[in-house]
C-alpha cells in the first residue's frame, strides 16, 4: 500500500534538512545537500527509496552576464 501523507511539509529543502537534523524524521532531499551528513553518519539513505531526477534551469540576463566571466563556462558545464 502507499505510504501515508506527510504530517509536515516545507517549501524549502534547507528548512526540511534543518528540521530532520533537529527533530528526526524522513524526507526526500537533494543528494548534494545531504552528502556531508551521510558521510558523517548523521543521515542515512534508504536503499529501497525511489530516486527522483529534476531538471534545472538557468536564467541569465545576457547584458549583465557579459561582465561575469564565469557564466559561459557554467552554461557549458550544465549543458553536458
Amino acid at each position: 500500500s502507499d505510504a501515508a501523507s506527510a504530517r509536515l511539509s516545507f517549501g524549502s529543502a534547507t528548512w526540511g534538512l534543518a528540521h530532520i537534523l533537529g527533530q528526526g524524521g524522513s524526507a526526500y532531499l537533494p543528494a548534494r545537500m545531504v552528502a556531508p551528513y551521510i558521510k558523517t553518519g548523521q543521515l542515512h539513505r534508504l536503499a529501497d527509496a525511489p530516486v527522483f531526477q529534476r531538471r534545472a534551469y538557468l536564467i541569465v540576463n545576457a547584458h549583465a552576464a557579459q561582465a561575469w566571466p564565469w557564466v559561459q563556462p557554467l552554461i557549458e558545464q550544465l549543458s553536458r
